[in-house]
C-alpha cells in the first residue's frame, strides 16, 4: 500500500486513481480542497486534505510575489511542512510514503527502524542544486530576475535525497544530474510518463501549415522564451508566424519589449484549454520546446502524438527516450545561433516534403498507460524490500 504526498495535483491524482484501481492507494494527502477532486473518482476515504493554508498560499501568488524572497522562502517552506506533517500523522497503517521533492523530511524519524515506512521521492526535474546553479547563470547571462529554489528547500531537498530509500526521476538527464551530484546512482531510478500515441490518429492526415511554428508551455525565461525569441530575430523570416500559447506575466512581457524580441509575425495566444490547443496542433509544422531546464514537459509529449515535428533543446531529454524519434530533433540548450539555422532548415520546402513522408510512417499504436507506470514503480519499489 502506497500514501502519496504532494501540494498540488500535478499528476500525482492520476497516478492515485491508478493505484486505487489496483488495490494498492492508502492514501492521497494533498494541499488542494476535496471539492477540486471529486471528477477524478476517488473514494473519499481515500483522499486526505489540507488545504487551510496552501489553497491561501497559491491563490494570494501574486502579492506573495511582491514580498522579499527569504519571507516567500519562509512561506514556500510552511506550505510544504504542513502538508507532510499532516501526511506523517494520516499515515496510520505504515504504508510506503511516496512524495513529491521538498514533501518528505518530516517522515524520517531518527531512529530508522526497520519496520518503519519506506519512503520514495518524486522528483519533477534534475538535482535542486543543478537546477539551482542553471537558473542562476541564465539570470546573469540575460539580465533578467528567473524565479530560483529558495535556499531553505534547497538544503531541505538535499538531506530527503540522503535519506530517502528510492528517488524517481522522469528522464536519463535528471538521473545524471543526481550522479554528478554525488548521489548512489542505484538509488535515482527513471520511470516515464504515461503517453497514448494512439488518441490523436485522425489528425494523420490534416493538412499541415508549413509556416507555423509553435511553442506550448509557461511563458517565462526558464521555459527557453528569451533563447526562442532571440533566434526568430536571428532568422529573419517574414514568412513563418510563432504561435506562443501558453500564459504571460506583465514583467516578463516588459522584459521582452525592451530587448526588442517582439515582432509582428510573433502571436502570444495566452492561454488555451486542452481541446484548443490540440487543434493548433493539427495544423502545426513545427513544435518547438527550448527549455533551459526541464522534467518532462506533458506538452511536448502532446505535440509528439499529434504527430507535430518537434525541436527540442537537448536540456529536456535525449531523443532516444522519444518516441518516434525520427520525427524529433534537438539543439543545444540556450544557443539562439544554432537553434535559429534548425528552424530555417526543417521549415524549408524540401524538407517539409522529406517530413511529410516520415510522417506517413509514424508509429500510432504506441501507448504507455498509467497502469504500465504503476505496474513498473510497484516492481521498482518491491525490489527495495
Amino acid at each position: 500500500m502506497f500514501t502519496l504526498i504532494t501540494s498540488s495535483k500535478f499528476f500525482f491524482v492520476e497516478f492515485a486513481k491508478e493505484l486505487d484501481k489496483q488495490n494498492k492507494l492508502h492514501k492521497l494527502v494533498i494541499g488542494y480542497p476535496r471539492f477540486k477532486l471529486s471528477h477524478y473518482k476517488i473514494p473519499k476515504k481515500r483522499i486526505a486534505t489540507f488545504p487551510y493554508f496552501h489553497a491561501s498560499f497559491m491563490r494570494l501568488q501574486s502579492l506573495i510575489s511582491l514580498l522579499p524572497q527569504p519571507i516567500q522562502g519562509y512561506l514556500a517552506l510552511f506550505d510544504v511542512k504542513s502538508i507532510t506533517l499532516f501526511a506523517r500523522i494520516s499515515n496510520k497503517n505504515q504504508a510506503t510514503f511516496i512524495a513529491m521533492s521538498s514533501m518528505a523530511q518530516e517522515l524520517f524519524i531518527k531512529s530508522r527502524h526497520s519496520n518503519y515506512p519506506k519512503v520514495v521521492i518524486f522528483r519533477a526535474s534534475r538535482h535542486i542544486v543543478e537546477q539551482d546553479e542553471i537558473l542562476k547563470k541564465a539570470s546573469e547571462d540575460w539580465g533578467v530576475f528567473i524565479q530560483r529554489p529558495s535556499p531553505r528547500i534547497i538544503t531541505r531537498e538535499v538531506l530527503e535525497y540522503k535519506l530517502a530509500d528510492l528517488i524517481i526521476v522522469p528522464s536519463e538527464i535528471c538521473k545524471e544530474s543526481f550522479i554528478r551530484n554525488g548521489v548512489d546512482p542505484e538509488k535515482v531510478k527513471v520511470i516515464y510518463f504515461p503517453y497514448t500515441l494512439s488518441s490523436y490518429t485522425n489528425h494523420a492526415k490534416t493538412a499541415r501549415d508549413g509556416n507555423r511554428v509553435t511553442f506550448v508551455g509557461n511563458v517565462s525565461a526558464r521555459k527557453g522564451i528569451i533563447t526562442l525569441l532571440e533566434a526568430w530575430k536571428r532568422l529573419g523570416r517574414t514568412d513563418l508566424s510563432l504561435t506562443i500559447i501558453g500564459r504571460t506575466e506583465g514583467k516578463f512581457m516588459k522584459c521582452l519589449k525592451s530587448k526588442n524580441l517582439l515582432s509582428e509575425n510573433v502571436h502570444f495566444s495566452g492561454h488555451m484549454n486542452h481541446h484548443e490547443i490540440q487543434q493548433h496542433l493539427a495544423h502545426t509544422s513545427l513544435f518547438i520546446m527550448p527549455s533551459i531546464e526541464e522534467g518532462w514537459p506533458m506538452a511536448l509529449m502532446e505535440a509528439i502524438s499529434m504527430q507535430c515535428v518537434t525541436l527540442i533543446s537537448d536540456a529536456i531529454c535525449k531523443l532516444g527516450e522519444l518516441p518516434n524519434p525520427h520525427m524529433n530533433f534537438m539543439f543545444e540548450s540556450g544557443n539562439s545561433v544554432q537553434l535559429a539555422q534548425m528552424i530555417s532548415e526543417l521549415t524549408s520546402c524540401q524538407m517539409q516534403i522529406k517530413l511529410n513522408e516520415r510522417r506517413s510512417t509514424v508509429v500510432t499504436n504506441q501507448i504507455r498507460t498509467w497502469k504500465h507506470f504503476v505496474d513498473e514503480f510497484s516492481e521498482v519499489v518491491e525490489s527495495l524490500k
